[in-house]
């Protein structure tokens, strides 16, 4: 059998005894992890109920009398598809976070294909994932999607634009195969370029996001699932100086303290993008719209809070402390089931715009 998977978490190596997503886990009360059905998407399962057990750990509570004993293998699953099986990592792990912070080649990895070296112990073949879902009308056959999804990781890999332009090709790709219902040059040929206005509406679409993101709500996040957030390191007088950092002047904290460190911040976003990429929409059960609009959500929540905790250790936005933020604000917007924001690309009623070269593509461009 063919195993498909990121290879950057090859050599993952993760200490149950002591790994906070299992301690979160086992702390949540079992209702919360119950939902789960043998051999199909046990991951939504555990990640709702490491969210449940990390608030219990931090509001200093014991564990649930009624404990949970989970049968999968978080932070890994396995899905059983048409070509073979996939292995998919729960980025609300800190050893999964770490592999991602430290990887500099993310597209390669994530096409390499192996064996892994931890001994497997959750993986039950599930012959019905067979079609992934576009949105509540429409389906793609597996094999289609996964050729789709070939393509999209190459908007990811590509060199000549900052990782910030990546996302908005990868938005506008994503927007163009939920309308037309395939993928656009999923066959010879290379991909559309980003066009200018393009980019410029998805930067919008992003700097929006991060004005609507909620102060309380986000402060509220990070209060409750700090035990999930080791990388973070937050001690107890900055998450109480958390909510008055996120009323603070975003546009002013971001030039401040990520502009200047995207340098170093930008391999992480491009790590991020390609994983998520090679897992939307099978690790969370979920359509392709839904998945994605997720994943812009949650960015542009991540780059408010991320900003906002950096303003509170006043020092530079670091890769690992952004992949955290992204990775907490996806779990909640995903556990939340609401209404996202989608990205749409803007009507084709002119063509006029600057030329790319003229553009910031980067994330400083935001303020």
């Amino acid at each position: 059998m063919r195993v498909v998977f990121p290879a950057l978490f090859d050599a993952f190596d993760c200490d149950d005894a002591h790994c906070p997503c299992r301690r979160a886990i086992a702390a949540a009360p079992a209702p919360s992890a119950r939902s789960w059905e043998p051999g199909r998407f046990p991951f939504r399962a555990a990640e709702r109920a490491a969210l449940r057990g990390a608030a219990r750990l931090a509001a200093d509570q014991p564990p649930a009398v009624d404990a949970v004993d989970y049968p999968g293998g978080y932070p890994v699953q396995a899905i059983g598809t048409p070509l073979g099986a996939e292995i998919h990592f729960a980025t609300l792990c800190p050893s999964v976070r770490y592999a991602m912070a430290e990887n500099v080649d993310a597209v390669d990895l994530a096409r390499a294909e192996g064996g892994w070296r931890h001994p497997l112990q959750v993986f039950v073949p599930d012959d019905r994932l067979k079609a992934v879902r576009l949105d509540r009308d429409r389906a793609l056959p597996f094999r289609a999607f996964a050729a789709v999804r070939e393509r999209l990781l190459d908007a990811v890999a590509d060199p000549t634009l900052p990782p910030f332009a990546r996302m908005a090709r990868l938005a506008n790709l994503v927007d163009r195969l939920v309308q037309e219902g395939q993928a656009p040059a999923t066959v010879g040929g290379g991909l559309p370029p980003l066009a200018p206005r393009d980019f410029l509406a998805f930067r919008a679409h992003v700097e929006a996001r991060i004005g609507a993101a909620d102060p309380r709500a986000l402060a509220k996040e990070v209060a409750a699932g700090w035990p999930l957030l080791p990388d973070l390191e937050l001690d107890a007088d900055q998450i109480e100086a958390l909510p008055d950092a996120l009323r603070g002047d975003w546009r002013d904290q971001l030039t401040r303290w990520l502009a200047p460190a995207e340098e170093w911040v930008a391999p992480g976003v491009e790590t991020y993008l390609a994983v998520r990429v090679f897992a939307i929409p099978l690790d969370r059960d979920q359509t392709v719209e839904r998945g994605y609009a997720e994943l812009f959500e949650s960015f542009a929540q991540a780059v408010r809070l991320v900003v906002a905790l950096a303003e509170v250790k006043r020092a530079p936005v670091a890769v690992w402390q952004l992949i955290a933020c992204w990775a907490l604000c996806e779990a909640h917007v995903a556990d939340g089931a609401k209404g996202v924001a989608a990205f749409a690309r803007p009507a084709d009623a002119h063509a006029r715009a600057p030329h790319l070269a003229e553009l910031d593509l980067t994330l400083g461009g935001l303020a």
